[in-house]
């Protein structure tokens, strides 16, 4: 008898647990996105109003248009190797670009709060704890150069994704808000107009999958708005299930006419 109700309070008691487990990481996201914001917002006061860009390098480093984020992945890349450089493959990512240029990579997107010191000591504010250890946009992935189940090492770690990309990629979509060429809208913040999202959490095609939407068991997302305010959003059930029904295809300029303003009224 009392391990039979010892099993019945169990089993009422774990899902409340689970959900309080899952507040918790999605907290702990908010802190990162707002950190996150405030280190661009002294970024650009560091760089002539410029927020931390994509692309624009000079080949070998990343030559592609600067700030053009038509492909989704694009904004969640910080270490990037134009090349795929073999030799930087379980490499720490150092803090100086000059130190991480002679393994052939550059600082793209919220990469560069890293150097520059505004995203504190590890590196550990670009990643949501909700995704699981398999994820490849979670911490585990780049922590020691090998995937779960493996032991982890230290984070910030260059590591080479099966389709042979060599980098480090956060968890976050950052500057999403795009033109319909793919161009940002938000390249500088004086260019900065209304309430719009500027770092969220991963918006892209596999939204279905916990490795993929980090918080797939609220069905949203939390966004960090170009006035610093944070929202969690949590669409209609017709925009959720568009959304996690998305084109393998699908680009940023779609997302932003599609979805993301849906999501940004959502948030609360």
């Amino acid at each position: 008898m009392v391990i039979a109700i010892i099993a019945i309070l169990a089993a009422m008691l774990l899902p409340a647990l689970a959900s309080a487990k899952e507040r918790a990481k999605r907290t702990q996201c908010i802190n990162n996105l707002r950190q996150l914001y405030l280190g661009c917002t002294i970024y650009a006061g560091d760089n002539d109003d410029a927020f931390p860009p994509w692309g624009g390098n000079q080949a070998p480093f990343n030559p592609r248009t600067l700030n053009n984020i038509n492909l989704p992945s694009y904004v969640r890349w910080m270490v990037f190797f134009e090349n795929n450089n073999a030799a930087a493959i379980g490499v720490h990512v150092p803090m100086d670009t000059a130190a991480l240029k002679p393994l052939g990579g550059n600082f793209d997107n919220l990469g560069y709060l890293y150097p520059a010191k505004l995203a504190g000591g590890d590196g550990g504010v670009f990643f949501c704890p909700s995704y699981v250890p398999a994820s490849q946009l979670g911490a585990w992935y780049y922590s020691g150069g090998a995937p779960a189940p493996a032991k982890a090492g230290p984070l910030m770690t260059i590591v080479q994704s099966p389709n042979g990309n060599v980098a480090v990629r956060g968890s976050y979509t950052y500057n999403p808000v795009c033109d319909a060429a793919g161009l940002r809208s938000f390249q500088k913040a004086s260019s900065v107009k209304g309430r719009r999202a500027f770092i969220m959490d991963y918006l892209d095609a596999g939204m279905n999958d916990p490795v993929n939407c980090a918080h797939l068991k609220s069905k949203g997302w939390n966004i960090n708005f170009t006035d610093g305010s944070v929202g969690f959003s949590k669409p209609d059930p017709t925009t959720y299930n568009n959304i996690v029904n998305m084109s393998a295809s699908i680009n940023m300029p779609t997302i932003n006419t599609s979805f993301l303003q849906i999501l940004e009224n959502a948030a609360k």
